[in-house]
């Protein structure tokens, strides 16, 4: 077994990639970045998010001669990023944006909140804390002279489907919603299937990858019991240790102790970010969605596995009663929406498309499309 196969099983690497937690920034452009001068209007714009108390930049583009169109947020997936969501050489929302403004559609991209020129801490906020972000965004988007007031939307990507679940079930200004790679089952399930068929993928056989999972059920089964800081560090701390003797090669990467290795893992699964993440359940909050949803799932995304998860978004959804839905996945198309060959995290960076053409005029036909 390769070693780097092994330290992902436990976390470090798997979780560095993790939804589209990647923010590993290169110099090079791709071929579908868009160079000025655009062919629309681009402005850099502020808005506060009063509750927190923080101020958050971004970018908001509309398109010229047009004072009537539909708006768009996009919502980030997991991991710090700016406001064209630049990670691993591609900037995928100053691609999508440029898209849909160009057909016809406004769009405001922002910094995550500690990122860029958006003030705040990121490290200690948890989805709920980017979903009143995501709720200032569009509060600003109501304020704004250039945009049809009556059709404002969120676009999420990844846990930014998560958070547009959360803003439009319980945020009654929003128009409609895209679901990018969301996900519709318990996210806690949704995190197994798909890690553990990309360590299937990677080559790690069946005995360590039970490994793995029973000691995820273990961390699982601690941050939903354990509610004291000091309680859950202690028992955390317990599983990781005694892990390392579960395997027969160490799990530990040449030139770091036990106790960072340890302390590692630590800082991942006992953040309140990952504790809440781990424990979200999609069903309540697709439940109350009245506005038109669009969910589109690749067909080769192997940390979203696509089947369930429509199916779950379906099912919760007309459980609530919404019927204005839309749902499809889309063939030879990875989690960040790009056509793949392997749908794997690690061909992301070598892959030149950035946003898949066929995906960006599904969501650009389907936003114009929806009723006012």
């Amino acid at each position: 077994m390769k070693k780097s196969i092994l330290y992902a099983s436990l976390g470090i690497l798997i979780l560095s990639i993790s939804l589209i937690g990647c923010n590993d920034q290169k110099a090079s452009s791709r071929s579908q970045e868009p160079s000025k001068p655009y062919p629309y209007n681009s402005e850099d714009v502020e808005f506060v998010n009063n509750l927190a108390g923080i101020k958050l930049a971004g970018t908001f583009t509309t398109p010229k001669d047009n004072d009537n169109s539909p708006a768009v947020i996009l919502v980030s997936g997991s991991g710090q990023h700016d406001r064209n969501s630049d990670r691993l050489g591609h900037k995928t929302f100053l691609v999508l944006s440029d898209f849909l403004t160009r057909n016809g559609i406004s769009v405001l991209r922002y910094d995550d909140r500690g990122v860029g020129k958006s003030e705040g801490k990121f490290e200690a906020a948890t989805t709920f804390d980017f979903a009143q972000d995501a709720e200032s965004a569009i509060a600003f988007l109501k304020t704004r002279k250039e945009i049809d007031k009556n059709r404002i939307g969120v676009i999420g990507l990844s846990e930014g489907a998560i958070v547009a679940q959360i803003v439009a079930a319980r945020y009654e200004n929003v128009d409609f919603v895209v679901m990018l790679a969301g996900i519709g089952v318990k996210m806690f399930d949704t995190w197994n299937r798909g890690q553990t068929k990309i360590m299937a993928s990677m080559g790690m056989d069946s005995q360590n990858i039970e490994i793995v999972m029973q000691q995820r059920q273990q961390i699982f089964k601690s941050i939903t019991n354990l509610s004291n800081k000091d309680s859950l560090r202690i028992e955390l701390e317990k599983i990781f240790r005694e892990g390392i003797k579960l395997f027969e090669e160490s799990p530990i990467p040449k030139g770091m102790t036990e106790d960072q290795y340890v302390e590692a893992e630590l800082a991942i699964w006992g953040s309140p970010w990952m504790i809440n993440l781990m424990q979200y359940d999609p069903g309540p909050f697709l439940e109350k969605i009245n506005c038109p949803v669009l969910a589109l799932n690749g067909e080769k995304d192997v940390q979203v596995l696509p089947e369930e998860n429509l199916k779950g978004i379906r099912v919760s959804l007309q459980k609530g009663g919404n019927n204005h839905v839309t749902i499809e996945e889309l063939p030879g198309i990875n989690h960040i929406f790009q056509q793949c060959t392997t749908g794997l995290p690690d061909e992301y960076e070598k892959i030149e498309q950035t946003f898949s053409p066929v995906a960006m005029e599904k969501i650009a036909n389907w936003i114009l499309s929806v009723e006012r």
